[in-house]
């Protein structure tokens, strides 16, 4: 459980406006703690497998330049890869669907499932924000606390 503890002192307006940015800088707190995990999701996507063994075709590395994260709304975001080749987009093929799923046989064990990354990265997620708001509360005159 993570827990915020606060020492008021006797100066009640300052105390509800260092309350005040705090409540404001909480979605922004977030929104970056989101941005920065898509970022190294991207990083890990981004990394290409060695050559398979008598491999023929010649890498365009499309996939790697395909990356994309879009703002979504106030507090979301969409990543995304359009590549494509001859109109057909592969991307599916090669990382997976937003399931796990659709991962052409080929590929399987060789290139890291998008869905698997984005899981593993965003379970590090609540105890990451918890911390940056520790570390706001602190820097803005709040004895923070947690557990």
């Amino acid at each position: 459980m993570t827990q915020i503890s606060f020492k008021f002192d006797p100066k009640a307006k300052l105390v509800r406006k260092g309350l005040e940015n705090l409540r404001l800088k909480v979605p922004q707190i977030a929104r970056s703690r989101i941005f920065d995990s898509l970022k190294r999701v991207v990083a890990v996507m981004q990394r290409y497998p060695p050559p398979r063994p008598m491999q023929r075709y010649k890498r365009t590395f499309k996939l790697k330049r395909g990356w994309r994260i879009l703002r979504k709304g106030p507090t979301g975001y969409t990543i995304l890869n359009r590549a494509s080749y001859r109109g057909r987009a592969y991307p599916k093929y090669v990382v997976g669907d937003a399931k796990g799923g659709t991962q052409a046989w080929m590929h399987v064990g060789r290139w890291r499932l998008l869905r698997w990354e984005m899981e593993a990265e965003f379970e590090k997620q609540p105890k990451a924000i918890a911390n940056n708001i520790h570390f706001f509360a602190r820097r803005n005159g709040f004895r923070a606390g947690g557990g």
